[in-house]
């Protein structure tokens, strides 16, 4: 992290290679979503607000990665991590952060449920080797996903009798997810982003398809 720019570097031959963020990449080339301007307008220390969402995903993210790879979390330790996570860091966190890291932690627990969610990969970094840009992506996982199409079912009665009739099906899908803390909504840089980590995901695993693209 360099002036509120991030880098990764890979040694090769005993030197550095340097790829810029995909975050970084998206920063430099995108405006700034208006719903962000406003939001940070709104706050009597709108950049001093934004470094502390940062600080609450960053932590967040350490939490979703332990539930990812261990398969459980305990919410009575959450203040203990939270004071260790500030001092590793040296930031300053808010004690009221504690029940909105519970809720956010249960609700990733849903949807690992909710979408029988099984990880193919958790915090992967990787770089595109031809357009010089890396990332870690959040989650790579096989989840059911349903499907409304014609799946060979007729009607068997009525006006319709014989002719195909949509219905539901779950399929097991491939996708990347990246999760996210804020909840303000989603912006064409998430789009972007995501399509970024998918291009460096097929670059070196081909042999793995990524169906589906999510937040």
């Amino acid at each position: 992290d360099l002036e509120n720019y991030r880098y990764y570097y890979m040694i090769v031959k005993d030197l550095p290679v340097m790829f810029t963020s995909v975050t970084t990449m998206i920063k430099n080339t995108l405006p700034t979503p208006r719903a962000l301007i406003k939001w940070l307008t709104e706050q009597e220390d709108g950049e001093n607000e934004a470094k502390e969402r940062s600080d609450y995903g960053t932590f967040l993210h350490e939490c979703f990665g332990e539930l990812l790879i261990t398969k459980q979390f305990d919410l009575d330790k959450m203040p203990k991590k939270l004071q260790q996570f500030s001092a590793a860091h040296k930031i300053q966190y808010k004690a009221e952060w504690e029940n909105p890291l519970k809720k956010d932690l249960m609700g990733l627990g849903q949807f690992i449920i909710d979408y029988n969610v099984k990880p193919i990969a958790i915090e992967i970094i990787l770089y595109h080797p031809q357009d010089g840009y890396a990332g870690a992506i959040d989650l790579v996982c096989e989840m059911d996903w349903e499907y409304l199409g014609d799946h060979g079912e007729v009607y068997a009665s009525g006006k319709n009798k014989g002719t195909p009739k949509l219905t539901k099906q779950i399929k097991r899908i491939n996708a990347i997810v990246d999760l996210k803390s804020g909840k303000k909504g989603f912006y064409e840089s998430h789009e972007i982003q995501l399509k970024a980590y998918q291009q460096m995901w097929d670059a070196h695993f081909p042999d793995i398809r990524v169906d589906h693209l999510l937040n």
